[in-house]
């Protein structure tokens, strides 16, 4: 083989290795949703939708779809004292009806004695009980102690349902209250569950991927190695 035809079939190998090379695969730009949102406020056209499917089975006239579609206002009561009992009842009759547009998922049921809480006045500064342990301990208080040096610190307590799972996972999310004015005799609502979470189609950096671009952002963000063994 003359040099000139060297040259000619070198050239070709490049070329056929060259065409044959697999170019890198683009990430896919991320979603709009990713990786998880939820919209502030409906659209007109949605919230009317939602709030006509509201006015079917709503029963109290001081009760509102807010602009993001969930529950707010106030319903009265009728016991003459606030107990274990009456809260219970009130709540679950209100996510009884309520639920979807308090954000609730379909099928969700709670123990509302040892999953509705309330910030006791007796946890400095701050600390939350469960409403078992709440009216528990007011009646050690009527037992043990003057009832009314304590009873104002006790008054309309507001109750609050933390939201802890989405879509079967762990999740720490926002709390739905229900705040009880003991001498109006109504109980305030606020607050929403978040009911599902986006999940984008694409798998945009692996965990290992995800987990070293971390690591190489907080090491030339601090100039501290926090895999570095002590």
């Amino acid at each position: 083989m003359n040099s000139n035809t060297q040259i000619v079939f070198l050239i070709a190998m490049v070329c056929v290795f060259t065409g044959c090379r697999t170019e890198p695969a683009e990430k896919p730009l991320p979603d709009s949703d990713y990786p998880s949102t939820y919209p502030k406020i409906l659209s007109q056209q949605n919230w009317e939708t939602k709030n006509a499917a509201f006015q079917e089975i709503n029963i109290h006239e001081n009760l509102i779809l807010n602009q993001q579609g969930f529950l707010e206002g106030q319903v009265s009561y009728e016991a003459d004292s606030l107990t274990l009992e009456t809260v219970v009842q009130e709540v679950q009759d209100l996510i009884s009806r309520y639920s979807f547009f308090m954000g609730i998922p379909s099928g969700q049921t709670f123990d509302l004695e040892n999953e509705l809480s309330t910030n006791s006045p007796l946890l400095i500064p701050s600390g939350s009980t469960t409403i078992y342990d709440h009216f528990g301990l007011i009646e050690l208080i009527k037992e043990a102690c003057d009832w009314e040096y304590f009873k104002e610190e006790f008054q309309n307590p507001k109750f609050f349902l933390k939201q802890r799972t989405l879509e079967e996972q762990q999740f720490l999310g926002p709390d739905l209250f229900f705040d009880f004015d003991e001498i109006s005799r109504v109980i305030h609502i606020s607050g929403n569950w978040l009911p599902a979470a986006f999940k984008p189609e694409n798998e945009i950096y692996s965990k290992t991927d995800a987990t070293a671009i971390t690591y190489r952002i907080l090491l030339d963000e601090t100039g501290k190695d926090f895999w570095e063994r002590k």
